[in-house]
């Protein structure tokens, strides 16, 4: 063989081995980088108090909802469901979380309260699983809780997602206000952790970990994003906004959601 066809081959066998080893490093990181949605804790990405109080709001509007009563029912009861979905979420993470607040104390009763007025279709069933669910807030008698247990349905979780969303950035285009709507992505980061257990209803149920990792991701890109809106940071709030929707735009790409 002559010495240029040597040099070729050397050369070829050397980027190949380059190749294969930097293949395999990529693979390493991401097998390190595998989570699961309990690693973290509660903390990292729920301030408690912040929690607590988008529990005290989603209560109030589910309140004022009920309140209006039958003449309005057919007006409210999307509204009136899916707030059951946020609040069941809601109590799944108080009642896993490392801090303490009142909905840990009755929180399996909560979530159960919350699925039974989120699948109600008349008044009359609405009344009594608001009779229910009221109960529930006051209980002291909660019992284990899992991530793997999904609390709520994956579209009102979703359609909550993007409700918050907009209320965020409707703040951010101004430029003001923007410490207003800080809880808001708290709840979507809540929201994000509870679709942790929700793979089986989105288009791919068999890539469990890959669902679970874009949730966490989003979780995570949404705590961010509280952290700067919550001291009015006009110049990173925008920046944290476009990564969690950079998050979620991969998210749909592979799920198509």
């Amino acid at each position: 063989m002559k010495r240029s066809g040597i040099v070729s081959l050397l050369l070829f066998c050397v980027f190949s081995l380059t190749a294969v080893m930097f293949c395999g490093l990529c693979v390493s990181e991401v097998l390190a980088q595998e989570r699961s949605p309990g690693d973290a804790a509660a903390t990292s990405y729920a301030p408690i108090e912040v929690l607590n109080a988008q529990i005290q709001t989603a209560v109030a509007e589910l309140t004022e909802k009920m309140n209006a009563g039958e003449a309005q029912w057919n007006e409210n009861a999307a509204e009136v469901r899916r707030l059951a979905n946020v609040l069941a979420v809601f109590a799944q993470v108080a009642g896993l979380h490392d801090q303490y607040c009142p909905a840990k104390n009755g929180a399996t009763n909560i979530i159960d309260a919350g699925r039974t007025l989120a699948k109600v279709s008349t008044y009359a069933e609405a009344q009594a699983a608001w009779a229910q669910m009221q109960q529930a807030l006051v209980s002291t008698d909660s019992k284990n809780l899992a991530w793997s247990d999904p609390a709520g349905s994956l579209r009102e979780v979703m359609q909550s997602i993007a409700i918050y969303d907009q209320e965020i950035a409707a703040k951010i285009k101004k430029r003001r206000g923007l410490d207003s709507v800080a809880g808001r992505a708290v709840a979507m980061s809540v929201l994000f952790q509870g679709m942790t257990a929700m793979a089986h209803e989105s288009s791919k149920p068999e890539n469990t970990a890959a669902w679970q990792e874009f949730c966490m991701r989003c979780r995570d890109a949404s705590y961010y994003l509280h952290v700067t809106l919550e001291v009015s940071d006009r110049k990173y709030s925008p920046k944290n906004y476009e990564i969690l929707h950079g998050h979620c735009a991969e998210c749909h790409r592979e799920f198509g959601k």
